[in-house]
Parts: structure tokens; sequence; C-alpha cells
């Protein structure tokens, strides 16, 4: 997206400063957060409206921030968002945790993004932190219910949980917040791997 179609989608002058991006995102995300429609047609034009604004910010925040304009007529240089979401993946296959949950809250808007939820349930998941993987994956769900990579997910967990898992490390306990207690390290590195293969399924189909 260019910079002249980033400030027609937030209905901006050319030009328009920090603030007004901020502001007029804020404003547009609130009117077409998906959460506000029951699941179907409206939830889906909602979701891709969301995409649409989620890429103009980004390319103008990084136009403002830079003072460089988009490379190949795309996002801002520095990548656009599906470009961050592939490279916390990678900090999450690499096991930077940590690292991913940082560049994660430097997403704008990321709470109505499936991959946002989707990934920062992800790292709560391998940190042990369950309540918040649920939460997180049930939101992805929400807001992409066709993705089936974020159903898998959610499935494995809500298994884990209910001690359906074999050799499951977290029982039927979950605290909000709270990492899991009790756990083998053989019985996280199960877990870990389970979240790759969770992470490597259903990509390029869903």
């Amino acid at each position: 997206m260019d910079t002249r179609e980033a400030y027609s989608v937030l209905g901006l002058r050319e030009g328009a400063g920090e603030e007004e991006v901020k502001a007029a995102y804020r404003a547009l995300a609130q009117k077409y957060s998906p959460d506000a429609y029951e699941a179907g047609p409206l939830r889906e034009d909602a979701e891709a409206k969301m995409n649409e604004l989620n890429e103009a910010f980004d390319t103008l925040m990084g136009v403002i921030r830079t003072g460089q304009a988009p490379d190949n007529g795309g996002a801002a240089r520095g990548g656009g968002r599906s470009e961050r979401f592939r490279a916390i993946r990678q900090e999450l296959q690499n096991g930077s945790v940590d690292q991913a949950l940082e560049q994660l809250k430097t997403v704008a808007g990321g709470e109505n993004d499936a991959e946002w939820n989707f990934l920062t349930g992800s790292a709560y998941y391998y940190k042990g932190w369950l309540a918040e993987a649920m939460r997180y994956f049930e939101t992805a769900c929400r807001l992409a219910p066709q993705n089936r990579e974020y159903a898998a997910a959610l499935r494995n967990l809500q298994s884990s949980a209910n001690g359906g898992m074999p050799g499951s490390p977290y029982g039927n306990t979950m605290g909000q917040g709270a990492p899991v207690i009790g756990c083998s390290c053989c019985d996280m590195c199960t877990a870990m791997m389970c979240m790759d293969m969770c992470c490597s399924c259903g990509r390029g189909g869903c």
C-alpha cells in the first residue's frame, strides 16, 4: 500500500501528522472491530476492513518515523505487518519467547488481528501460561473462524488442559496468568514440539 492510498483509507489529508494518524486509526478500528459483529458476511467484511486499516496505519507510521517512502508500493521500510508476523513466528520457533512478546506489543491494533492473537497465545503457551494462551487462541479463532491452524492450536490446548493428551504436563489446573508448575523438562520439551507442529500446520491453506 502506498502512502496516498494509506491516507485515503484512514480518511486523512496527505501529510497528516502522527497524532492525526493515530486518532483516525483508533476511531476506525473501533467502528470496524470484528468483535462487534456476529459470524457471517458482516464480520468477514469487518475483518477485511481491519486488515486494510492495519496496513494503512503501518505504512504511514513507518513513513512518519523513518522519513522514507514504502518500497515497491508495499508497506513501509522495515517490513509490513505480515513480514513482522513471519519474523515473530521464527523467534518463537527459535525459543526467543520474551523477544517475540516484546515485538508483539509494538504492533498497533494487534488485539483486532487474528494472527497477532494466535502468536501472542503461542508465546504464552511456550511460557506455560495456559490461561493466557487459551484466551488469545479463543480470540484468534473468533476473529478467523475458518483458520485451521488456529483451531488446531486451540483444540490441542483444550485437550491438554483437560488431561486429554497422554503424558500431559498440565493436568486440570490452569491459574490465570500463572505459569504451569510441576512440569518436567521432558514434558515441556514435548509441549514445545507440539506447538511447533501447530505453527506448521495449515500454512498456505487457511
